[in-house]
């Protein structure tokens, strides 16, 4: 996937991206409370979701200056804090 962000025009890359950090218990946790029919995205497999996980993980140990992480496993308004706080920090 880095290898084809070389090129243009997917090699342009934002200053800054929030990656809302979250372990797949809480994640399916939250989608069982909401109390919804599941999307496409989110009947996928567990593997998926944690292939998608640890790849996120990754670009955030590869890029740490531009990707910043938020523990979204908290409640929306500390979530939310830690957002606002993230931006005016930049």
């Amino acid at each position: 996937v880095l290898k084809l962000h070389q090129f243009s025009p997917i090699n342009i890359l934002p200053h800054l991206t929030v990656y809302l950090q979250i372990d797949l218990k809480t994640s399916l946790e939250r989608q069982l409370a909401r109390g919804q029919e599941k999307d496409y995205f989110e009947k996928e497999t567990e593997n998926f979701y944690r292939d998608l996980i640890n790849g996120h993980d990754e670009l955030l140990h590869l890029f740490p200056e531009r990707i910043s992480a938020i523990d979204a496993k908290l409640d929306i308004d500390s979530v939310e804090a830690q957002i606002k706080a993230t931006l005016l920090s930049r």
